[in-house]
């Protein structure tokens, strides 16, 4: 077991293909409460009608008051998934199109229909959005395989003539690989200044969302942020250092969200587009939003895509093909000020979502990053861990 991850077993409460057994602020894990949505990872899609004990018991899911994914089904219709294939061949989501979509180099969509019932059932854990979607229709300006002339709707017998056909070539997709950065277009950073203390930060457009492309580096009026230490493991003090220069600042999670210290053992209201000690015009992102960042990205190597160029131990750099730039600041602890650890290892960022699985409510889940891996990963951590924060834009 590598040292990063050793560090993380004394604190990851859950974590599985990032899929968490997590309910949202306010929800009970054992509650027979209807809640908004059931985002189920593993299907890219979310369910309506469930109980967050229904979500987490018989979908692996997790409630959320909003979906991050294009796919919304309701509980128990002829849509739901993981009944299985039915008798007449059909695939078990009832849908004849899987659609794998890309950009152009000008912006514009292209995409293809795929058709084949395996294809269909695997569309979205396969292909994952933004390039697998589920539909009835297939757009007209598509390339369609197996399709008939007419692009009707496909009868459950059809099936694609061969293995080839199943995804598209490259380069009717995706950008072609003589792009700037790892096949992509270079990313554009733009600057903007934090009226509270007139530091500037880069920002940057992924898909739908704006993001930070560096950590927070505010200090907070409370005096409880700190900067990596920068030699040892103790740091008591607030004050400046060059690793907050380099790295941001760490907070713990009722300091990222601006609440009350109380917060941090106990659930507190939570609002949509939390701002939290973000500038304006800037909020703490949900786990839907991370999630929406890491499947535009590529799930399975969105950790390689969206670290930094430098800056990660062990030749553990990434390819920031999206100018994220992901630095690896470590973390603490502000109970214990002398168990800072990980810097230039891990990077591990709050979301505004709590974690109240288990009947408590001192867990929040973060995103996390590491040297010595390609994805990203995903932890509940106790609330009074000092982790970084990166601001997504409203």
């Amino acid at each position: 077991m590598s040292k990063t991850k050793g560090f993380l077993m004394a604190v990851v409460v859950a974590n599985m293909a990032f899929t968490f057994s997590c309910s949202s602020s306010g929800e009970d894990g054992n509650s027979s409460e209807v809640s908004n949505y059931c985002v189920v990872e593993a299907f890219s899609l979310c369910v309506t009608g469930l109980s967050g004990k229904q979500c987490r018991d018989n979908h692996s899911g997790y409630i959320e008051t909003e979906c991050p994914y294009n796919v919304i089904i309701e509980a128990g219709s002829s849509s739901s998934f993981g009944g299985g294939r039915s008798s007449s061949g059909g695939n078990s989501l009832n849908y004849d199109y899987c659609i794998v979509e890309g950009e152009d180099y000008n912006g514009g969509v292209i995409g293809v229909c795929l058709t084949q019932v395996d294809i269909i059932d695997s569309c979205l854990s396969m292909y994952g959005r933004p390039y697998g979607r589920l539909s009835n229709y297939c757009p007209q300006d598509y390339t369609c395989t197996g399709c008939s002339s007419s692009s009707a709707a496909l009868s459950s017998s059809s099936t694609l003539s061969s293995s080839s056909s199943i995804m598209p070539s490259s380069s009717s997709v995706v950008p072609s690989s003589s792009s700037s950065v790892g096949g992509l277009p270079t990313p554009t950073k733009t600057i903007f200044t934090d009226s509270r203390d007139g530091k500037t930060y880069k920002k940057v457009t992924i898909g739908t969302q704006t993001w930070m492309a560096e950590n927070l580096n505010y200090r907070t009026p409370n005096g409880a942020s700190r900067c990596y230490p920068i030699s040892g493991s103790t740091n008591t003090s607030d004050a400046d250092n060059d690793n907050c220069n380099t790295y941001g600042r760490l907070y713990d999670w009722s300091t990222a969200m601006s609440l009350a210290s109380s917060c941090n053992s106990s659930s507190c209201s939570v609002q949509t587009k939390h701002k939290g000690i973000c500038p304006t015009g800037w909020h703490i992102p949900s786990f839907a939003e991370w999630t929406t960042l890491t499947n535009y990205v590529d799930s399975s190597t969105a950790g390689a895509k969206l670290k930094s160029a430098i800056g990660w131990n062990s030749n553990g750099n990434g390819t920031d093909n999206y100018g994220f730039s992901a630095l690896p600041g470590g973390g603490g602890n502000i109970l214990s000020e002398s168990s800072f650890s990980h810097v230039g290892d891990t990077g591990a960022w709050w979301s505004a979502t709590e974690f109240t699985e288990f009947g408590g409510n001192s867990f929040a889940v973060c995103r996390d990053i590491y040297y010595d891996a390609s994805y990203v990963d995903g932890s509940c951590f106790y609330k009074s861990y000092l982790l970084s924060v990166r601001c997504v834009k409203d």
